[in-house]
Protein backbone atom coordinates (compact mmCIF):
# COMPACT_ATOMS: atom_id res chain seq x y z
CA UNK A 1 0.00 0.00 0.00
CA UNK A 2 1.45 3.96 -0.52
CA UNK A 3 1.69 5.90 2.37
CA UNK A 4 1.03 9.86 1.12
CA UNK A 5 2.24 11.27 4.14
CA UNK A 6 5.48 13.62 3.58
CA UNK A 7 7.80 15.15 5.94
CA UNK A 8 9.19 18.86 5.27
CA UNK A 9 11.85 19.43 6.60
CA UNK A 10 13.03 21.96 8.71
CA UNK A 11 14.96 24.68 8.33
CA UNK A 12 18.26 25.50 9.45
CA UNK A 13 19.97 28.34 9.79
CA UNK A 14 22.70 27.15 6.58
CA UNK A 15 19.71 26.73 4.75
CA UNK A 16 17.78 30.05 5.45
CA UNK A 17 21.01 32.11 4.07
CA UNK A 18 20.92 30.35 1.04
CA UNK A 19 17.37 31.07 0.98
CA UNK A 20 17.58 34.94 1.70
CA UNK A 21 20.78 34.94 -0.37
CA UNK A 22 18.76 36.14 -4.28
CA UNK A 23 16.91 38.66 -2.29
CA UNK A 24 20.09 40.30 -1.93
CA UNK A 25 20.54 40.91 -4.98
CA UNK A 26 16.62 41.87 -5.96
CA UNK A 27 16.99 45.41 -5.25
CA UNK A 28 20.15 46.03 -7.20
CA UNK A 29 19.04 44.45 -10.18
CA UNK A 30 15.52 46.16 -9.55
CA UNK A 31 17.35 49.07 -9.35
CA UNK A 32 19.39 48.38 -12.71
CA UNK A 33 16.01 47.81 -14.43
CA UNK A 34 14.33 50.65 -13.20
CA UNK A 35 17.55 53.02 -14.87
CA UNK A 36 17.77 50.88 -17.84
CA UNK A 37 13.74 52.11 -18.35
CA UNK A 38 14.38 55.43 -17.78
CA UNK A 39 17.50 55.90 -20.34
CA UNK A 40 15.03 54.16 -22.66
CA UNK A 41 11.71 56.54 -22.37
CA UNK A 42 14.24 59.39 -22.63
CA UNK A 43 15.07 57.95 -25.92
CA UNK A 44 11.44 58.97 -27.09
CA UNK A 45 9.47 57.83 -30.17
CA UNK A 46 11.42 58.57 -33.74
CA UNK A 47 9.24 61.26 -35.87
CA UNK A 48 8.85 61.05 -39.74
CA UNK A 49 9.71 64.27 -40.79
CA UNK A 50 10.53 64.01 -44.55
CA UNK A 51 8.59 61.24 -46.10
CA UNK A 52 7.21 62.27 -49.29
CA UNK A 53 3.67 61.88 -49.08
CA UNK A 54 1.63 59.31 -50.84
CA UNK A 55 -0.35 60.13 -53.77
CA UNK A 56 -3.52 58.20 -55.29
CA UNK A 57 -5.30 58.67 -58.50
CA UNK A 58 -8.46 58.19 -57.08
CA UNK A 59 -11.05 58.91 -59.77
CA UNK A 60 -11.38 61.11 -63.23
CA UNK A 61 -14.76 62.71 -64.29
CA UNK A 62 -15.49 63.84 -67.89
CA UNK A 63 -17.19 67.32 -67.26
CA UNK A 64 -18.01 68.38 -70.73
CA UNK A 65 -14.72 69.32 -72.13
CA UNK A 66 -12.56 69.21 -69.12
CA UNK A 67 -11.06 66.30 -67.10
CA UNK A 68 -11.36 66.55 -63.52
CA UNK A 69 -8.15 64.51 -61.39
CA UNK A 70 -9.37 63.61 -58.09
CA UNK A 71 -6.12 62.49 -56.15
CA UNK A 72 -5.37 61.53 -52.76
CA UNK A 73 -2.59 62.86 -50.85
CA UNK A 74 -1.63 60.84 -48.03
CA UNK A 75 1.10 62.52 -45.17
CA UNK A 76 2.92 59.87 -43.63
CA UNK A 77 5.15 62.36 -41.77
CA UNK A 78 4.28 63.23 -37.78
CA UNK A 79 4.45 66.97 -38.67
CA UNK A 80 1.84 69.07 -40.94
CA UNK A 81 2.93 68.85 -44.75
CA UNK A 82 2.48 72.42 -46.71
CA UNK A 83 1.53 71.42 -50.11
CA UNK A 84 2.67 74.48 -52.38
CA UNK A 85 1.91 73.48 -56.23
CA UNK A 86 1.90 70.54 -58.05
CA UNK A 87 3.15 69.72 -61.89
CA UNK A 88 0.95 66.71 -63.41
CA UNK A 89 1.68 65.32 -67.09
CA UNK A 90 -1.31 62.45 -67.68
CA UNK A 91 -1.22 59.99 -70.38
CA UNK A 92 -4.64 58.07 -71.41
CA UNK A 93 -3.94 55.13 -73.70
CA UNK A 94 -1.00 56.99 -74.89
CA UNK A 95 -2.91 60.26 -75.39
CA UNK A 96 -0.54 62.94 -73.59
CA UNK A 97 -2.53 65.74 -71.80
CA UNK A 98 -0.99 68.67 -71.78
CA UNK A 99 1.77 69.22 -68.74
CA UNK A 100 0.09 71.82 -66.35
CA UNK A 101 0.88 73.35 -63.09
CA UNK A 102 -1.48 74.32 -60.43
CA UNK A 103 -0.25 76.13 -57.27
CA UNK A 104 -1.76 74.90 -53.80
CA UNK A 105 -1.89 76.06 -50.54
CA UNK A 106 -2.91 73.24 -48.65
CA UNK A 107 -1.58 71.56 -45.24
CA UNK A 108 -2.46 68.34 -44.59
CA UNK A 109 -1.99 67.49 -40.64
CA UNK A 110 0.13 65.10 -39.36
CA UNK A 111 -0.58 61.22 -40.35
CA UNK A 112 -3.76 62.39 -42.23
CA UNK A 113 -5.07 62.47 -46.03
CA UNK A 114 -6.65 64.92 -47.88
CA UNK A 115 -7.88 64.75 -51.32
CA UNK A 116 -8.07 67.28 -54.35
CA UNK A 117 -9.14 68.04 -57.35
CA UNK A 118 -7.26 69.28 -60.64
CA UNK A 119 -9.11 70.45 -63.53
CA UNK A 120 -7.14 69.72 -66.79
CA UNK A 121 -8.75 70.41 -70.63
CA UNK A 122 -9.72 67.29 -72.66
CA UNK A 123 -8.82 66.81 -76.00
CA UNK A 124 -11.58 65.04 -78.86
CA UNK A 125 -9.09 62.12 -78.52
CA UNK A 126 -9.30 61.80 -75.01
CA UNK A 127 -12.98 62.33 -74.63
CA UNK A 128 -13.60 59.58 -77.31
CA UNK A 129 -11.12 57.05 -75.40
CA UNK A 130 -13.51 57.75 -71.93
CA UNK A 131 -16.58 57.37 -74.68
CA UNK A 132 -15.93 53.79 -75.17
CA UNK A 133 -15.31 52.94 -72.21
CA UNK A 134 -18.90 54.39 -71.22
CA UNK A 135 -20.37 52.18 -74.34
CA UNK A 136 -18.54 49.43 -73.19
CA UNK A 137 -16.73 48.77 -76.13
CA UNK A 138 -13.48 48.80 -73.81
CA UNK A 139 -13.19 47.42 -70.33
CA UNK A 140 -10.31 49.36 -69.18
CA UNK A 141 -8.08 52.33 -70.01
CA UNK A 142 -4.08 52.50 -69.33
CA UNK A 143 -3.05 56.00 -67.82
CA UNK A 144 -0.23 57.38 -66.12
CA UNK A 145 0.89 59.92 -64.39
CA UNK A 146 3.89 61.50 -63.83
CA UNK A 147 4.70 64.78 -61.98
CA UNK A 148 5.76 66.45 -58.82
CA UNK A 149 4.12 68.00 -55.46
CA UNK A 150 6.11 71.23 -55.03
CA UNK A 151 6.13 70.94 -50.76
CA UNK A 152 7.66 73.88 -48.60
CA UNK A 153 10.85 73.84 -47.10
CA UNK A 154 11.60 70.47 -48.92
CA UNK A 155 12.58 69.11 -52.23
CA UNK A 156 9.66 68.22 -54.34
CA UNK A 157 8.48 64.96 -54.21
CA UNK A 158 7.77 62.50 -57.35
CA UNK A 159 5.16 60.92 -58.31
CA UNK A 160 5.12 57.84 -61.03
CA UNK A 161 1.62 56.14 -61.05
CA UNK A 162 0.50 54.10 -63.97
CA UNK A 163 -2.76 51.89 -63.86
CA UNK A 164 -6.10 51.02 -65.61
CA UNK A 165 -9.14 53.13 -65.77
CA UNK A 166 -12.88 51.53 -65.24
CA UNK A 167 -16.51 53.07 -65.44
CA UNK A 168 -18.30 53.42 -62.20
CA UNK A 169 -21.29 51.87 -62.67
CA UNK A 170 -24.05 53.66 -63.03
CA UNK A 171 -21.95 56.88 -63.15
CA UNK A 172 -21.25 58.02 -66.96
CA UNK A 173 -18.57 60.45 -67.17
CA UNK A 174 -16.97 58.79 -64.18
CA UNK A 175 -14.28 56.17 -63.80
CA UNK A 176 -11.66 55.18 -61.33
Amino acid sequence: MFDATCTIPKSTPATSARRSLPGAFAMPIAGLLIAGLLVLTACGPVQVRSAPPGTDLDGVALEGDTLALRLLLDNRNDVPLALTGARLRLTLDSIELERREWPLDLVIGPRNREAIVLRLPASGAVQGRLAELDDGQRASLPYTLVGELQIAEQRDARIDRAGFLHPVPGRAGRYR
